[in-house]
């Protein structure tokens, strides 16, 4: 039941993300500059599919695991898991047209409404969760590893981020950053 219920979280992040990121876009590609090297960018991007592919790959088949994982672990992986996925999609439902894999290249506004009321980084947030979870559901050395380089990867790409909306938008970015805190 648990591993059903993992696969059917996923198939809806994978519609979601289908449609919020291409069917009736009216701005720019999806796809923007990266912030940090490209290589590390996207080896940072690679290790978080790759992280929660296997986790989709164990619900699957049943393949992935070295050791056993108890029946409470695998409801605390599906509660992050819900978690986790929650707070993507709303945080990726509160950019609207301003979604994108790295920054963007034209004009674009300072998100903070939403799921960016409570987090400057909801996004980031939400993968995090998901990864924790597949690292709980799976219970692999290279799942661990990955997850965290994936992770880490990640937390550059925020710094980054939040140098280029500090120069993008000056105090109102500074102000922000002050009342809502990066993760939670």
């Amino acid at each position: 039941m648990i591993e059903l219920l993992v696969l059917a979280i996923y198939a809806i992040i994978v519609v979601f993300l289908v449609v919020a990121g291409g069917v009736g876009r009216k701005t720019e590609s999806v796809v923007g500059k990266p912030p940090l090297p490209s290589v590390l960018f996207y080896v940072g991007k690679g290790c978080v599919v790759l992280a929660l592919a296997f986790q989709v790959v164990e619900a699957g088949f049943g393949v992935v695991r070295q050791i056993p994982v108890s029946y409470g672990a695998e409801l605390l992986s599906l509660f992050v898991l819900c978690l986790g996925a929650l707070i993507l999609v709303w945080s990726l439902s509160s950019l609207g047209d301003s979604l994108r894999v790295g920054l963007p290249g034209g004009k674009t506004s300072l998100k903070v409404k939403g799921a960016y009321r409570f987090s400057r980084h909801p996004v980031y947030l939400g993968i995090f969760l998901m990864l924790l979870s597949s690292i709980i559901y799976i219970a692999n050395v290279f799942v661990l590893i990955i997850a965290v380089c994936g992770a880490v990867i990640h937390h550059f790409i925020v710094l980054s981020e939040e140098r280029f909306l500090r120069k993008r938008f000056g105090m109102a970015y500074i102000e922000y950053s002050k009342k809502v805190r990066r993760y939670i």
